[in-house]
């Protein structure tokens, strides 16, 4: 008997010890454990809430939203979650730290222009207030802008057809320029022209020392119309003067004949027979 005894409590001495971290580690899993039962009993607890605030929500026909109280991510994914379930429509306003749901029945849901025009980071009822000004802001700048084309067609009237898409308004200079009529043509050119006679006269007269030529002095103030007629005229002096030489080669009685008054050139001697 003594022997046995002897032997259990070596048995129990020599019985390996859990070590510090074991006992870490086990403190850390039920602490999970009891997290996540915690979890899920507030889970069921705010599920209850939140399914008793839309039953009441959808029973009350005069209502075309309601709005949930700010709660963490964790509780706004419950009230999306019983939210699709009823097929109705929910979105999130307010910062991240002060975040609610607001629910739409489908009569009163906002537009998808409004959803995107919306800064969801306000409360809702700043996010009204916000979206009206962006609404407003844009109305104004619509009326500027169809305020601009008006201007632009009057503006057009005045300036004539557009050359490259052949339309009566005002082009941009970025795309391309407008035509103006002929007349307003004519009397731009014939300012131009005038102005560069004007800056002519006033240049200095050619240095004869050094033989230099201003720029105004080299200017070519011809229009299109005065260079094609001088380019023509000279054509045409040059062919006179080619059909006046072929025909002088051609005539024998002016190379044959002597000037009056000429004295004759001596004869050559013809050359002597042979014996």
């Amino acid at each position: 008997m003594a022997s046995f005894l002897s032997d259990l409590l070596g048995d129990v001495r020599s019985a390996p010890r859990s070590s510090e971290a074991e006992r870490k580690e086990r403190e850390r899993r039920a602490a999970i454990m009891k997290q996540k039962e915690q979890e899920k009993k507030e889970r069921e607890e705010y599920k209850a809430k939140v399914d008793a605030e839309l039953n009441a929500f959808l029973a009350d026909e005069s209502r075309g939203l309601h709005k949930f109280a700010s709660a963490n991510g964790f509780l706004r994914s419950v009230v999306h979650e019983a939210v699709a379930e009823r097929k109705l429509i929910s979105f999130g306003f307010g910062p991240d730290d002060d975040r609610s749901v607001v629910v739409f029945k489908e009569s009163a849901k906002p537009s998808d222009e409004d959803i995107k025009l919306m800064d969801r980071s306000y409360p809702y009822e700043e996010a009204l207030v916000q979206l009206a000004k962006t609404k407003e802001e844009r109305r104004a700048a619509a009326a500027a802008r169809e305020q601009e084309r008006e201007q632009e067609k009057e503006r057009a009237k005045n300036v004539g057809i557009c050359s490259s898409c052949r339309h009566t308004h005002a082009c941009s200079p970025l795309t391309h320029t407008s035509q103006r009529t002929s007349a307003v043509s004519q009397r731009e050119r014939a300012r131009r022209i005038n102005e560069q006679e004007a800056l002519a006269a006033k240049a200095p007269e050619v240095s004869e020392q050094y033989g230099m030529v201003t720029a105004a002095a080299r200017m070519d103030r011809r229009t299109v119309e005065d260079s094609l007629r001088a380019i023509k005229r000279k054509k045409e002096e040059r062919t006179m003067a080619e059909k006046r030489q072929r025909e002088s080669h051609d005539d024998p009685a002016t190379t044959a004949a002597p000037a009056p008054g000429a004295t004759p050139a001596p004869a050559t001697p013809a050359p002597a027979a042979p014996a």
